[in-house]
């Protein structure tokens, strides 16, 4: 098992913090130089400065969306907003107003990046949405349950592939030199002794595994899993609404389509049941 593996089989990183979205316009702050930018729905940057200046460029020229509800959309480790992007233009083509995060996984804490989701979460509720959704993907789960342990305005969530349980992976590779080079700031909180340590929130939360249902896509795992987390791992011990396994890996999940329906099922039913895809759980 190699570190691409571990940093969800490659991909983009992002330097970059969204902390306010509005129609498809994002204010970003970088995560190790201090400055910011507006980006426009088409991504190139509208204004460079400071955070207030962006800011303040952002509520003049970002018109709101009018929609009730809305979903934040989290990556996983080492990627960017990217790798979500199939699951928010369903999500859009749905009704709902959809906040695509960058965050800088490795670069700051869990905490902050709860924190981040948190106050891009409050800002589409004053533009309008009556409840915020969160989806996260593998780390970004981990995220979502800590935002969602605190003041969050919403009551559904899916966590996609997420090791809630830590995984088995990251506390073997944890020993090697260079971990801590990946997984930066979070390196702990995917192993089981960190994520043993997060809250468990209230609220329905769905919970989507990739597995094959028998002995799972990497053997050296040693029970079924998505290549890279044991269908266990995901869980959350009976606190989870419903479960859904599916014959996915790892790195593939959110551009999947079995993945997205079922995850927009769940948002829009609160249950994975009577929907088109392939269940095996």
């Amino acid at each position: 098992m190699n570190w691409e593996m571990l940093s969800s089989l490659g991909g983009r990183r992002s330097c970059w913090a969204d902390i306010w979205v509005r129609s498809g316009w994002r204010v970003r702050e970088h995560a190790t130089m201090p400055i910011a930018e507006l980006v426009d729905p088409h991504g190139e940057v509208a204004v460079s400065g400071t955070v207030e200046e962006c800011l303040t460029a952002a509520r003049r020229q970002a018109p709101k969306s009018g929609r009730r509800h809305a979903a934040i959309l989290m990556h996983g480790l080492n990627r960017s907003h990217r790798s979500m992007r199939h699951l928010a233009a369903r999500l859009d083509a749905l009704g709902w107003e959809v906040a695509n995060l960058d965050y800088p996984s490795p670069f700051r804490p869990l905490e902050a990046h709860a924190q981040q989701a948190l106050g891009v979460a409050r800002t589409l509720v004053e533009d309008g949405a009556e409840r915020v959704a969160f989806v996260g993907h593998s780390l970004g789960g981990l995220v979502g349950r800590l935002a969602l342990a605190k003041d969050w305005p919403g009551d559904r969530a899916v966590f996609i592939g997420s090791p809630n349980r830590g995984a088995a992976l990251a506390d073997w590779l944890s020993h090697l030199p260079g971990y801590g080079i990946i997984t930066g700031a979070v390196g702990r909180v995917v192993t089981p002794v960190g994520a043993a340590d997060l809250p468990v929130p209230g609220g329905e939360i769905g919970i989507v595994a990739g597995g094959t249902g028998g002995f799972g896509f990497n053997p050296w795992l040693g029970e079924d899993n998505d290549g890279m987390i044991r269908v266990s791992e995901t869980r959350l011990g009976g606190a989870e609404a419903d479960f859904n396994l599916l014959p996915v890996l790892h790195a593939t999940m959110p551009r999947d389509r079995d993945v997205i329906e079922a995850t927009t099922g769940f948002l829009i039913d609160g249950t994975f049941r009577n929907r088109s895809f392939r269940r095996n759980a």
